[in-house]
């Protein structure tokens, strides 16, 4: 769980680099899981890998995606700041990233959770694949209405 928050913060806080910080973040992440999943692929492992990891990924993977896009709304905001002044846009979007920050840390201790109970048991590869489609529908059909105001 520290570990996938660590990335999320890393990701975010890349945004201070126009983004740049935050683009190698996500892009050494995907190389690392594809590179662990050839592997395992190749050491005929690849049953294993995914039962474990298919579990939680999509609300680890989400998140941490959530958290890079967070981080660039500031660097975006400087630099096309629109009819407001940069410090002004900067304030709105920091806001904004820090309330996606906060938001993307639950979505990781909830991934962490399954993690560490759903991803090690005995349990069946289709048991596992339905919680992370249902946490991930369930993350999906929230997103849309949250942050949404009367």
């Amino acid at each position: 769980m520290t570990n996938n928050i660590n990335v999320a913060i890393r990701a975010f806080a890349g945004g201070v680099t126009f983004g740049l910080y935050t683009a190698y973040i996500l892009v050494i992440n995907g190389l690392l899981l594809g590179t662990v999943s050839g592997i395992a692929q190749r050491l005929d492992f690849t049953p294993n890998l995914w039962g474990f990891v298919v579990g939680h990924i999509t609300l680890e993977l989400s998140a941490i995606f959530i958290a890079g896009g967070a981080g660039l709304q500031p660097g975006w905001a400087i630099l096309r700041p629109g009819l407001l002044s940069r410090r002004h846009t900067l304030v709105v979007t920091g806001r904004r990233a820090v309330v996606l920050l906060s938001g993307c840390g639950l979505i990781l201790v909830v991934a962490g959770l399954s993690e560490g109970c759903i991803s090690p048991t005995g349990l069946p590869f289709i048991v596992k694949l339905i919680a992370s489609i249902s946490s991930g529908v369930l993350l999906y059909t929230y997103l849309p209405f949250s942050g949404h105001h009367r």
